[in-house]
């Protein structure tokens, strides 16, 4: 089953999807919206986006909030691209976005295309980086299992006994003793120099 691609919008009004969406779908993403900034951290948990766009004034907390919130933290969502829309965004601001993780300031007021082209590059880097770290994941892995200790193959361990026969007083004990044999699994026959028959009380 395909992964599902999605890109999260945060915005209180929802204008901000419904202008994203129809591009994006195009693109073959999903788009999840959230009206506040608590509902964004809980909907980038559950759905592990390759792309986050916040407008700056929500109703709960600020974009800027949002944006430290969701790098605090090695989880998934520490490494996700954010877009930040706002009013005339100044140097002061921009910087103050930058510092709080986000990846691109925007001003909200111009062409939405401009974003489409900002989202689906921060999204193709997303995959990109997802990639790398899979393939780099898998090596890893391969490395460990080439370097893993083998195993000592399973068979008879210690001297097992075995009565294979009575007389009055006597017993014949037959004892089986751990070797090299070329295949620890086979079973020892009768000339093997691993069994041997031993007399006794």
């Amino acid at each position: 089953m395909k992964h599902r691609e999605v890109v999260v919008v945060v915005d209180a009004e929802g204008w901000l999807r419904r202008s994203l969406e129809p591009g994006l779908e195009d693109d073959g993403l999903e788009v999840a919206r959230a009206a506040t900034a608590i509902g964004a951290l809980s909907a980038c948990a559950a759905q592990d986006p390759l792309c986050v766009v916040v407008d700056l004034e929500l109703s709960d907390h600020d974009g800027l909030w949002l944006a430290a919130a969701l790098r605090d933290g090695n989880g998934p969502t520490s490494s996700v691209p954010i877009v930040l829309l706002a009013e005339r965004p100044d140097a002061t601001l921009c910087a103050q976005a930058i510092a709080a993780g986000v990846d691109v300031v925007l001003d909200r007021r111009g062409a939405i295309a401009e974003l489409r082209t900002y989202v689906r590059a921060l999204v193709a880097m997303s995959r990109r980086v997802r990639a790398e770290a899979s393939r780099r994941a898998a090596k890893a892995d391969a490395r460990a299992r080439s370097e893993a200790p083998e195993r000592p193959a399973s068979g008879r361990s210690g001297t097992q006994r075995k009565v294979t026969a009575r007389s009055p007083g006597h017993a014949v004990r037959e004892e089986v003793l751990p070797s090299a044999r070329p295949d620890p699994r086979a079973e020892p026959t009768e000339d093997s120099p691993t069994r041997r028959h031993v007399w006794g009380k």
